[in-house]
């Protein structure tokens, strides 16, 4: 229990409330009771009622698992904004927060953006259009490192007379240069790696084999993206 108890509230006092931390919570509350009542060897019948109970909170009441995680988030947004002295006047203001407060004002914008809530509540839809916030993302977005890994390291070599490991950077014009068993060839790969990392923000298995020109393959083993251009990667080529 005291464990349990320990992860819901560091959790909660890193990134603030969500959906699905403030389910977690509700579990939290029904398993302790249903602990309680099997120590005490109490019939269950009490812990139907206690889960319709919970059940109608979280669903249809004001304390519902929408509004609930959403206003606690905006909660922390305004500390955050009124801390770096971006509220003004009830006025969201450019500002240049420190770190800790920076990354705590977009996780709780980026939560806010994607709530639900932002089609009923006309102060959340505000926060999340605001271009001051948005902004700010952008910026955070472009110093963001991503690395995306392949599934396999299988590559598909029949036909091929090498195949050729390689790590290199990927120029800021989206071409990849990799010493092959022909010597040094260029491919443009920029259109390829922009499709793995909207493949893998659709929440789809991204396809990391890409085929430049009859009878070449590239298997890339792992890419890194900066922002959203790729500017390193490792695989294999066959050729």
């Amino acid at each position: 229990m005291a464990v349990q108890l320990l992860g819901v509230y560091i959790r909660y006092e890193a990134y603030g409330l969500t959906t699905l931390r403030y389910l977690s919570m509700i579990c939290t509350v029904f398993g302790l009771v249903a602990l309680f009542q099997g120590m005490r060897r109490k019939s269950i019948r009490n812990l139907w009622l206690l889960a319709s109970a919970l059940a109608l909170l979280v669903t249809i009441t004001p304390a519902n698992a929408i509004d609930v995680p959403v206003q606690n988030q905006k909660g922390r947004l305004y500390a955050a904004l009124k801390y770096a002295n971006m509220l003004q006047g009830g006025r969201i203001v450019e500002g240049k927060p420190g770190e800790h407060t920076r990354q705590q004002i977009q996780s709780a914008w980026q939560y806010i953006r994607q709530s639900p809530a932002v089609y009923a509540d006309r102060e959340v839809k505000v926060l999340a259009e605001s271009p001051v916030l948005a902004q700010l993302g952008a910026e955070d977005s472009a110093k963001q490192i991503r690395v995306i890994h392949a599934d396999s390291v299988t590559i598909k070599a029949k036909g091929a007379f090498a195949v050729t490991w390689f790590e290199e950077p990927v120029a800021s014009d989206g071409t990849l240069t990799v010493q092959g068993p022909k010597g040094k060839e260029t491919f443009f790969v920029s259109s390829f790696t922009k499709q793995v990392l909207q493949e893998v923000c659709d929440g789809r298995r991204p396809n990391m084999e890409y085929m430049p020109r009859p009878g070449c393959r590239l298997l890339f083993l792992e890419i890194t993206f900066q922002g959203g251009r790729a500017v390193l990667v490792r695989g294999m080529l066959a050729e």
